[in-house]
């Protein structure tokens, strides 16, 4: 499906307007903490908008400020 079966970090031109992919290992592994740390399923997760964007915003803030992201301290 992905070349070299790599799963994409984000999602492009997604009809839900969801920023990350959920099938990528490390968006998957930070969206099961979330879970547990809410208390509720990686399916609820999914399916409602605000508990995702909520989600998404803590990810990419805390990425934009790591290694990981651009704006590095």
């Amino acid at each position: 499906m992905y070349p070299n079966d790599e799963v994409p970090f984000y999602t492009f031109n997604s009809p839900f307007g969801n920023d990350l992919n959920i099938n990528h290992p490390k968006v998957r592994e930070l969206a099961e903490r979330y879970c547990k740390w809410k208390g509720i399923t990686v399916d609820y997760l999914i399916h409602h908008w605000d508990v995702r964007r909520d989600f998404e915003r803590l990810v990419l803030t805390r990425y934009r400020y790591t290694e990981g992201g651009t704006n590095k301290k």
